[in-house]
């Protein structure tokens, strides 16, 4: 059976001898972003003629090999073909060359396409990589969210889920004690509203970025559409690329021209200046942003005296000279003026007009000069420095002055917390630095999904929903009963209890659930009855879980994510968190406020996230398991669904794992290449009129027809 092997389109010369074995494996669809999936067995090639270009003679240990050569850092596209079509396809990775004398040979393997993206991910953040070329862009496929409580609004909450456009919204955080006993009961400062993006949204920019494509029923379902990334910052700030776009950071490159009236210092020099604020001609810093700003500049200056016209001096003089510098804005000074003096002394001779005598460097602290003014700044101030020369008059000379090289001004903002009206920039969501790959990994793990490469794209469901994709394929003539079939009781148990959990939070409540329960806010524990086994497995995530807090029954249910300082309630910094959508929920009686954003404004209700898709008659949960207590209060008896993570995507896979009729049957399979080149993981293997989906192939040999051993699992719906 003829076998080629294509690396970057080229056709590789083979040994005739060679065989290429591929081994295929269901934890590389469970657990993609650990194993390294689907591959080849180590491959060896002759240097032939034709293999020698392909590798530019990398053998050569003197040969500069980064010159129009092949680099070995770099994927180049590869496939193995036997005459029915592609046995297995993705990157070819380059391991090792051997040369024993004039013997050269070329070692290899290929790996399927499930390990490209996460080996593009790498350890990169969705946001703050040094490298900003390996940040996720959120902002991107959605309108921008004005922060302002007209994007806190009924309609707009229970259009976010079906919104094609619509990847963002507030919801709020109280940070702080905003509870009183008088109409409005519940105060909330504006500034504690806070960001929740869909994780489809971020799904979605992540395999965007990396120019991958997926098919999913699941994903484009209500549900995980409804599933947010919550902000748990404990204020609202600006990103980096916004505070870049309101500062400017300017300097002197050179010595300023003398000067003897007042005028403005000019930076002619940029160190960052992202948004233009600064203009290098007229001296001008132009306000963009309504909040305090903060006015800093070290000055290196240098006095000087010029004579008025010809004169003589027939005895040494000096002359005290006044460096005076202010800020002014909108031409009016903003505090005091801040002077230093320099002593200039004129020796004894003749002079011209308008002869300089400078101030003569020798206390270098002299020549320093800082100045700082915070002010509240409205868009359109304008900024700037002005200094002036002074001196006791004196018959015959003037005073002047210079700004040398290397003083510098910075304008930028106060604090960089967001204020009213500002962008609510997405990208500076994503808390602690949360990991492209984790937040992949945490979506798979929150709901068992399942992830193969189809050649086209990854084809992602549930487990339950996987195997109901492929097509029965009845192996049972198949199978080589000459050689030996191994049965394995309880299929493939290797756990004594699994803790499904998410990671606990530093906040007060999530301390006190721990305190009270010895584990972390909706874990679900599963136990085994085997015997023989003792070992925890966890399925933990990244995120902390939402956990929804209301003093009162009629109150708002709200993620509080505070710690308590003397009975002050003081935000924190939360871990990412996650949360469900369930849109606007009405209260009664009850009117929330949100406050300080010029006129307060008035609800009869909020916007829900949490742990439940409704926090009074709940029928889903986002937990892994049903929470032991629950800490908002509602009119009558909450019932707790148990319709949870676990039960909806792992129970059925752990009832397949535990069950005394599911057997691990190791056996060999005959196998042609047309049923290896159309064989998927989801598909499901009858033997003996029972159905198995199949654990792992090993060593498939595509150079000729032999029985291959294949693990499969009993199949237990």
């Amino acid at each position: 059976m003829q076998t080629t092997l294509y690396i970057g389109g080229v056709n590789v010369d083979l040994f005739e001898d060679e065989p290429i074995l591929i081994n295929y494996s269901l934890t590389d669809v469970k657990e993609p972003a650990s194993r390294k999936v689907s591959h080849t067995k180590t491959i060896t090639l002759p240097n032939t003629a034709n293999n020698a270009q392909i590798f530019k003679q990398l053998f050569v240990i003197n040969k500069d090999n980064s010159i129009s050569g092949y680099d070995p850092n770099i994927r180049v596209v590869a496939f193995v073909e036997n005459g029915s079509g592609n046995c297995i396809s993705g990157y070819f990775q380059l391991t090792g060359i051997s040369k024993t004398g004039s013997d050269i040979k070329y070692t290899g393997v290929i790996y399927a396409d499930e390990k490209n993206l996460f080996a593009q991910m790498g350890d990169s953040f969705i946001q703050g990589n040094p490298n900003a070329a390996n940040d996720v862009d959120l902002d991107s496929g959605t309108s921008p969210l004005i922060y302002r409580p007209a994007d806190y609004q009924k309609a707009y909450v229970n259009g976010f889920v079906a919104g094609s456009t619509v990847g963002e919204l507030f919801t709020i955080d109280t940070g702080t004690n905003t509870t009183q006993n008088t109409t409005p009961f519940y105060n909330i400062p504006y500034t504690n509203l806070r960001m929740a993006i869909k994780f489809k949204h971020i799904w979605d920019r992540i395999f965007a970025k990396y120019n991958t494509t997926y098919s999913s029923t699941f994903l484009n379902t209500t549900r995980f559409k409804s599933v947010v990334y919550l902000d748990t910052h404990k204020t609202a700030s600006l990103s980096n690329g916004q505070y870049n776009l309101i500062s400017a950071s300017v300097n002197r490159s050179s010595n300023a021209a003398y000067i003897q009236f007042r005028e403005t210092i000019i930076f002619n020099a940029e160190s960052q200046n992202a948004g233009n604020r600064y203009n290098t001609t007229t001296g001008v810093y132009t306000v963009n942003s309504t909040r305090n700003h903060v006015f800093s500049a070290a000055l290196r200056v240098r006095g000087a005296v010029a004579a008025i016209g010809p004169i003589s001096v027939t005895i040494p003089r000096t002359f005290t000279v006044y460096l005076d510098v202010e800020v002014r804005k909108n031409g009016v000074r903003l505090g005091t003026i801040e002077r230093i003096s320099q002593i200039v002394s004129v020796p004894v001779g003749s002079y011209v007009a308008n002869q300089r005598i400078e101030y003569t460097i020798v206390d270098e602290s002299k020549t320093f000069l800082n100045i700082e003014r915070i002010w509240d700044a409205q868009v359109g101030d304008v900024i700037e420095i002005q200094i002036q020369p002074d001196f006791i008059p004196s018959t015959g000379f003037y005073p002047q002055l210079s700004v040398l090289a290397g003083s510098l001004a910075v304008f930028r903002p106060e604090q960089t917390q967001l204020v009213l009206n500002d962008t609510y920039n997405k990208n500076s969501v994503p808390a602690s630095q949360h990991k492209q790959k984790d937040f992949i990994i945490d979506v798979l793990r929150m709901f068992n999904l399942y992830l193969l490469w189809d050649g086209v794209n990854y084809i992602i469901e549930p487990r339950d929903n996987f195997y109901t994709l492929g097509t029965q394929l009845d192996w049972t003539q198949k199978i080589d009963r000459s050689q030996e079939i191994t049965i394995t009781p309880v299929g493939q148990l290797n756990w004594r209890q699994i803790q499904f959990m998410a990671k606990k939070d530093a906040d007060y409540y999530s301390d006190q659930y721990f305190t009270n329960n010895k584990e972390v806010y909706g874990q679900q524990n599963v136990f085994n009855q085997n015997q023989f086994i003792t070992e925890t497995k966890k399925v933990e995530l990244s995120f902390a879980p939402p956990l929804s807090v209301s003093t009162r029954a009629n109150y708002p249910k709200l993620q509080h994510i505070y710690k308590l300082n003397n009975g002050v309630a003081e935000a924190i910094d939360g871990l990412s968190r996650y949360g469900y959508w369930a849109g606007w929920k009405e209260e009664g009686n009850v009117l929330s406020q949100i406050t300080g954003a010029g006129a307060n404004v008035e609800y009869d209700g909020y916007a829900y996230v949490g742990e439940f898709d409704d926090p009074i008659a709940p029928t889903f949960s986002v937990l892994f398991g049903p929470p032991r207590a629950v800490y908002y209060r509602t009119f009558g008896t909450l019932a707790i669904t148990d319709n949870d993570l676990y039960s909806a995507y792992y129970q059925n896979e752990l009832v397949n794992q535990v069950s005394a009729n599911a057997k691990l049957i190791t056996c060999y399979v005959y196998l042609t290449p047309l049923e290896i080149n159309n064989l998927k993981l989801y598909d499901l293997v009858v033997v003996d009129g029972v159905n198995c989906i199949i654990s792992k192939i090993s060593d498939y040999n595509t150079t000729t027809i032999q029985p291959t051993q294949v693990e499969l699992i009993q199949f237990i719906q």
